[in-house]
């Protein structure tokens, strides 16, 4: 009987724990990033997850550290946004190296909107534009981006342009340059 009585106090000691602990884990969630360029993934760039608003009523209240303000659910994935928050000198984010499926991941995150911005570049590829994401986004606690780059040519792309419209345009330069002595100024003769 003692040991039944101590089992039921323990467990009405440990549950509620067990409870929050449940309830904490609900509140987290997770992003990944994946950047390709067309099909291959973009390796070695480091990429930066901020989060630069709180979630509200309404919206989310942009912290402090990022210019402060308001702005509404509809509004919150604006590129210009992100753009403008990309700029801000706020708090220090969560830094990610891509990895060789060109992904990064960031786990543990609480409900906001996050801001994610690439700082460290790969050779040969333009950085990805800064963009937003809101954590839960349509009731999904881990949300996936893929963000698209491009690769930069350092020489000039062929244009597949064949002879045929050069030797065309030659062949009327020359045409021209005979007509111009056929037609030019006719020396006259006089007879004396």
């Amino acid at each position: 009987m003692g040991k039944r009585i101590l089992g039921v106090i323990l467990a009405a000691l440990l549950l509620p724990a067990v409870c929050l602990s449940a309830k904490a884990a609900e509140r987290e969630g997770s992003i990944q990033v994946i950047v390709k360029s067309g099909e291959s993934p973009v390796i070695g760039g480091t990429v930066t997850l901020f989060r630069v608003g709180v979630p509200s009523e309404d919206g989310y209240r942009i912290v402090d550290t990022f210019g402060g303000g308001f702005v509404r659910h509809e509004d919150a994935l604006s590129p210009q946004l992100a753009q403008w928050l990309a700029q801000m000198e706020g708090e220090p984010g969560m830094s990610r190296i891509l990895d060789a499926d060109g992904s990064a991941d960031f786990s543990h995150l609480e409900a906001g909107l996050y801001l994610m911005v690439q700082n460290g570049t790969v050779e040969d590829f333009f950085p990805i534009m800064p963009f937003l994401m809101m954590l839960p986004y349509e009731g999904q606690w881990n949300v996936q981006a893929y963000p698209y780059t491009q690769q930069v040519y350092t020489e000039c792309p062929r244009t597949g342009q064949h002879p045929g419209p050069i030797l065309g345009a030659l062949g009327m330069v020359v045409s021209g340059m005979g007509l111009a002595v056929c037609v030019g100024p006719v020396r006259r003769k006089l007879f004396l």
